[in-house]
């Protein structure tokens, strides 16, 4: 099989295949090849790029168990990848990233409940002597330690953003109480 694009002419290396492996090298470029390897014992699909065979604990792609993960170990067990779908090493780029909010994980609009107990700003100052980091925000050392779920750290700062935001209806109510009394006492002065 061949395939030719503007760049290149990619064809398939061994129409035999053999050791459960495909190898489809660039014509142009025989360093530049792609390996599609399956092994009898973890039936995991791997896919790598270049023209080197493929070693256990190298970085490479791997389907498995309607899991997929990208730049990742095979000497690391996929069990190290529980609870995601998709794993990627040292990141994603993207241009536009959706993610949903599930009803049961909630929205911050709590904040705004008449039961909500919003702290006042010394408690809050205090906390931050004491914590070195925002009330109910995880700190850098769990952070690194555990990561970051994007869907709940928005969450948490839409929480912050929406106590600013009751913080400064109350400045502002403190305020006009200032001004009235200031145009009250230049009043009664004249």
């Amino acid at each position: 099989m061949t395939i030719t694009t503007s760049q290149a002419q990619w064809t398939n290396a061994d129409p035999t295949v053999t050791n459960n492996a495909v190898n489809i090298t660039n014509t142009a470029d025989p360093n530049n090849s792609l390996q599609i390897t399956t092994t009898s014992t973890d039936a995991m699909p791997v896919i790598k790029s270049g023209n080197d065979k493929m070693k256990f604990g190298e970085y490479c792609m791997f389907i498995n168990r309607n899991k997929v993960g990208i730049g990742v170990n095979l000497s690391q067990p996929i069990e190290n990848y529980a609870g995601f779908n998709l794993f990627v090493k040292d990141g994603i780029r993207s241009e536009r990233v959706k993610v949903d909010v599930a009803a049961d994980n909630g929205w911050a609009d709590f904040v705004f409940e008449k039961n909500y107990k919003l702290r006042t700003l010394a408690e809050v100052e205090a906390f931050i002597q004491k914590n070195k980091h925002l009330p109910d925000v995880p700190s850098e050392k769990e952070l690194t330690k555990n990561g970051m779920d994007l869907a709940e750290m928005h969450k948490i700062q839409m929480q912050k953003i929406e106590e600013l935001t009751l913080y400064l209806i109350e400045l502002k109510k403190e305020n006009d109480v200032i001004k009235k009394e200031l145009e009250a006492l230049k009043a009664s002065k004249k």
